[in-house]
């Protein structure tokens, strides 16, 4: 008979007065005392726990009552109670347990009772640890070599490889698939056959594995870190060469100390999931456009502390260097670490602002990649650390958003610079304008936008690294030119002409100087500079 909760009236009118036969606190205590209230005719069954069986790890409660655990009597405290002695388990066969041969092994009580010694002249497998059998690779009679797997262990969700460690053929299995199994019990007993062996798993047991072979997984994630390295985009590298600029790797490998570029997020894709495949995402939209991660600049001249910088370059070969939600997640992470350590920020910002396109939401931004806090993020940084913007060919709307907030832009010959492109203009009915007549630098130079023009993206990477290295601590060693000159450059007569430009240059350390904007505001020249090897900033009157 099935006790049930409805048999105690007490339950039901919440009386906790003392306990009776009829109450459930009264059928609690009779439990403890090894008696239920359910009976057969009138005549209680007492409620026994079977002594521990053979390996198995845990009690065995031999009842269908659903409550019979509370008449479980402790086994082993009632037999050292009663002062009987129990001789640890003493097996006649030798156990081996990852390696270690062991004389004899205790086991304690459990293992005493209801268990055999294992076939004479065998070898146990001993399980490391207490937990449950997951999956049996053997069974009796079969073959194995040294190093084989022959059982795996689960226990607090990780997975446990028991190898036999002799060849020969497996006698006996003592446990079962799904079975708890005690912590130095034998599994698998195995007659020892060194014939039996094998080389190949010999090798496996003891370490000496093919160093060069890559694991299938590996292999995986080292063809997915592929999908977007130039080597294996050769088409798009191509593109890049017939407009005469590089790939955004080529900037940051450039910018960064050989070796020092660490990348943040490598494998994500764009966001388009719900109308296109994942493995074409993975082929044309690797990193979603954008590269980013910490690396050094200028380490021959400064520290590591100093030296180190945060990259970011917008991929013009990924949807023309858009801005997708997964892009602006990463982008997110970076300016976190960039306030939180102080890092300066290098920023290649080509390409043409929010993309329409994604289609999955999530962290960084919806459907139109709008709502992120990528802008916000950034912004929080001006002041804080030195910001460099650099661009070349085509910037427009978002990307342009960002490249504003540098504290320098810098910018190659080829470039435009824009917050409406050309389809936004073309869209709001202003026309139809190629890009290159949209911000030209004919434009964006002298209204003081940009602030230092180079020929091209190789010379915008010599021009940041020197800009970020006025930051980055005073020199060491220095050079300048001969002082004496001064006396010529600037005339006795103070309404005289003279070039400013070649006092500062005759005042400063050679090849320290570094001139903002001058073709903006001409009365004003401004600069960075170093003097005795120490960085400032310079502000002078242009007599011209």
């Amino acid at each position: 008979r099935t006790t049930l909760l409805l048999d105690f009236p007490d339950l039901l009118t919440g009386d906790a007065s003392a306990p009776s036969d009829s109450s459930m606190l009264g059928f609690l205590h009779k439990s403890a005392a090894g008696v239920t209230s359910a009976s057969e005719n009138g005549a209680a069954i007492p409620a026994t726990a079977a002594a521990p069986k053979n390996g198995f790890a845990g009690t065995q409660v031999e009842s269908a009552d659903p409550l019979a655990l509370f008449g479980f009597r402790d086994y082993n405290a009632e037999r050292e109670g009663s002062g009987r002695k129990f001789d640890a388990w003493k097996p006649s066969f030798k156990a081996l347990q990852f390696g270690t041969p062991i004389a004899t092994q205790h086991v304690g009580v459990a293992g005493a009772i209801g268990m055999s010694d294992g076939p004479e002249g065998t070898v146990g497998v001993l399980s490391p640890i207490q937990g449950k059998v997951c999956k049996l690779e053997v069974t009796a009679g079969d073959v194995v070599h040294r190093g084989q797997i022959v059982a795996v262990l689960e226990a607090m969700k990780m997975e446990h490889e028991l190898r036999a460690m002799v060849a020969g053929t497996v006698a006996s299995v003592t446990m079962g698939e799904g079975d708890v199994v005690r912590e130095g019990f034998p599994l698998v007993f195995i007659r020892e056959d060194s014939s039996a062996d094998t080389h190949a798993g010999t090798d496996a047991a003891i370490g000496h594995e093919n160093l060069d072979y890559i694991r299938p997984d590996l292999q995986l994630i080292v063809e997915r870190h592929n999908n977007g390295l130039d080597e294996f985009r050769p088409s798009a590298v191509k593109r890049r060469e017939r407009f005469g600029q590089r790939t955004a790797r080529e900037n940051i490998n450039d910018m960064c100390d050989r070796g020092s570029f660490v990348e943040y997020g490598p494998l994500v894709v764009a966001r388009q999931r719900r109308r296109r495949k994942e493995d074409d995402l993975r082929r044309d939209t690797p990193a979603d456009g954008i590269i980013c991660g910490t690396g050094r600049v200028n380490g021959s001249l400064f520290d590591d502390v100093r030296s180190r910088v945060l990259c970011l370059a917008y991929d013009y070969t990924v949807l023309a260097g858009t801005q997708g939600g997964a892009g602006h997640y990463k982008q997110d992470r970076m300016f976190v670490l960039a306030r939180r350590f102080r890092l300066p920020v290098v920023f290649f910002t080509e390409g043409g602002g929010g993309r329409p396109g994604d289609t999955d939401g999530g962290p960084g931004g919806g459907p139109v990649g709008m709502d992120c806090g990528t802008f916000a993020e950034f912004a929080r940084l001006s002041g804080l650390v030195p910001l460099v913007g650099i661009t070349s060919g085509r910037c427009f709307a978002g990307n342009t958003a960002l490249l504003a907030c540098c504290d320098v832009i810098i910018a190659t010959e080829n470039s435009t610079v824009a917050m409406g492109g050309p389809a936004m203009i073309e869209g709001g009915g202003l026309g139809v304008y190629t890009p290159e007549e949209v911000g030209p630098l004919s434009f964006q130079v002298p209204n003081g936008v940009v602030d230092i023009v180079v020929e091209n993206e190789a010379e915008a990477t010599v021009v940041a690294k020197k800009y970020l290295s006025y930051f980055q601590g005073a020199l060491k060693h220095w050079e300048v030119p001969d002082q004496r000159a001064l006396r010529q450059i600037v005339p006795e007569s103070r309404t005289k002409m003279y070039d400013m430009r070649q006092v500062i240059a005759t005042l400063c350390d050679k090849d320290s100087l570094l001139e903002i904007r001058p073709e903006f505001g001409v009365g004003i020249t401004t600069c960075l500079v170093r003097i005795e090897g120490k960085p400032c900033g310079l502000i002078a009157n242009n007599p011209h």
